[in-house]
């Protein structure tokens, strides 16, 4: 019982680290993107500006998941 617990917290703090590190490959580049944008934009708030949009959905989503 207590390997299966030890398992299942070594899984769920790899998939925030994953996560975490999904986030900054997508907030770091040549144009930085702030968290704030970022949230608006993933949230479909159309308060972002249409730069950090189109970074975003067209450019470093497709690049960090390839």
């Amino acid at each position: 019982m207590q390997c299966k617990n030890k398992t299942i917290v070594y899984i769920i703090g790899f998939t925030l680290l994953l996560l975490g590190l999904f986030v900054i490959a997508i907030l770091v580049g040549r144009y930085t993107i702030t968290l704030d944008n970022f949230l608006k934009i993933i949230s479909g708030n159309n308060a972002a500006p249409t730069v950090d949009r189109n970074i975003v959905i067209n450019l470093r989503i497709p690049r960090t998941i390839v």
